[in-house]
């Protein structure tokens, strides 16, 4: 039935895109402007298209959670397997499955109602793996409270990739068991290439390999507090509440994670993507884009680069290519006519970011374009904290939640992605 609909969703959106779609190709076909009926349709047309696109976003958003929540849960069980294993412990992936449900339900019922909300028998086991996780050098400190399944975690990780743009880009992602400086190799071979030779001849000039080295930090991203009133506590189921906290939580973190790895400037945060590039080219309007400047700007990037090359701008810049034409009055906007298929510009897919510029103005770094994946690395520490502030808001019958996580990121090839400047 989810797949119907969605296929359903996808053919109302290409009928009120083809609609569209025709009313400026009759016009550019008679060398017109468009008639206020033409305009007013138009207009409607498009409306459609953005409705129908944001359901269907949410369709895919929901359907790749659910499937990503269903790798976790038997993921966890499967480390916990191996956990045990490590330790001179055997069990089976059922008796481990149900070890990890009981955990999971052990810290829903402290987050819920806290520590006096806890039987014996789960305070005992929230108790012997926040030291099993010590023991191990997974957690350090006080803490504050119980360390959080390894699910929930990953849920919280998994929710942040859909609130911002560079977790969603493609770049690459690295994850450690701690948060140690890592040495990162850089690279730019592209100016180098092989040589021809005769037999018994020299091999000609080495050259090395255009190596530098960058360091990967794990800086510590905080969600801030998160003030939960004891009714809504009270009055919900512990999944209820857990499912809330992970929305609530991964927002917070996902937003502020994805601005510094966006435009940071590294110090005490990851160092930005905008931040580490160069202009590949640069309008001749600080008021406008062209589509040969958009061309101007793919080819900006080394071709061995642009196989799987993708766009990332701003919603508002998105916005302003929407409206442009190519030579033959057909839209640079292709919307998809296939469930999962990507919407393109310039038969480009594209990820929006809204921590880029969002305005066609002097200066401003509208598009990014390139391999996202070659260009930039993103580190994450595995595992994250999760605290409960009883008694801090106590007066105001709420308790507060906070979670920390460490990340880094860096431009590891400039090369790989070029940006387009306004003059």
């Amino acid at each position: 039935m989810e797949q119907y609909h969605a296929n359903r969703l996808v053919e109302l959106r290409a009928a009120a895109y083809a609609e569209a779609k025709e009313i400026l190709v009759r016009a550019a076909a008679e060398n017109r402007e468009l008639t206020a009926e033409e305009t007013a349709t138009h207009a409607r047309a498009i409306a459609d298209v953005d409705r129908l696109t944001d359901q269907l976003d949410a369709h895919d958003r929901q359907a790749k959670l659910d499937a990503r929540f269903e790798a976790i849960d038997a993921n966890a069980a499967e480390q916990r397997v191996r956990q045990l294993a490590d330790a001179g412990l055997s069990t089976s992936i059922e008796q481990a499955a149900d070890e990890v449900r009981t955990y999971e339900d052990a810290f829903a019922s402290y987050v819920v109602g806290g520590a006096g909300a806890l039987s014996g028998e789960q305070r005992s086991l929230l108790e012997s793996r926040l030291q099993e996780q010590r023991a191990q050098g997974v957690l350090t400190g006080a803490g504050g409270g119980y360390a959080a399944p390894q699910g929930f975690w990953q849920k919280i990780t998994e929710t942040m990739l859909y609130y911002g743009g560079m977790m969603e880009v493609g770049c690459e992602e690295l994850t450690t068991n701690t948060g140690n400086p890592l040495s990162w190799p850089t690279n730019d071979d592209t100016s180098n290439s092989g040589s021809w030779v005769g037999e018994n001849a020299d091999l000609g000039t080495a050259t090395d390999l255009a190596f530098g080295a960058k360091t990967l930090s794990a800086h510590i991203l905080t969600s801030g507090i998160l003030k939960v009133s004891l009714s809504y506590l009270q009055d919900v189921s512990p999944v209820a509440a857990e499912g809330f906290l992970t929305r609530q939580l991964a927002k917070r973190m996902g937003r502020a994670l994805n601005t510094a790895l966006t435009t940071g400037n590294g110090v005490g945060k990851p160092s930005g993507i905008i931040t580490g590039l160069s202009t590949g080219n640069t309008t001749s309007s600080a008021t406008a884009i062209t589509v040969a400047e958009l061309i101007d700007l793919e080819h900006s990037v080394d071709r061995d680069y642009r196989q799987g090359a993708s766009y990332m701008m701003h919603d508002g810049i998105l916005a302003y290519l929407r409206k442009l034409v190519d030579n033959d009055g057909l839209p640079i906007f292709q919307v998809s006519y296939r469930v999962g298929e990507p919407n393109t510009i310039n038969g480009r897919p594209f990820v929006l970011n809204n921590d880029m510029d969002s305005t066609v103005a002097t200066g401003k770094k509208t598009i990014a374009f390139g391999d996202f994946r070659s260009c930039y690395v993103i580190r994450t520490v595995a595992g994250g904290q999760l605290m409960r502030l009883t008694e801090r808001f106590a007066d105001y019958a709420q308790v507060g939640f906070v979670s920390m996580g460490r990340y880094d990121g860096l431009v590891q090839d400039a090369s790989a992605v070029k940006l387009l400047v306004q003059a």
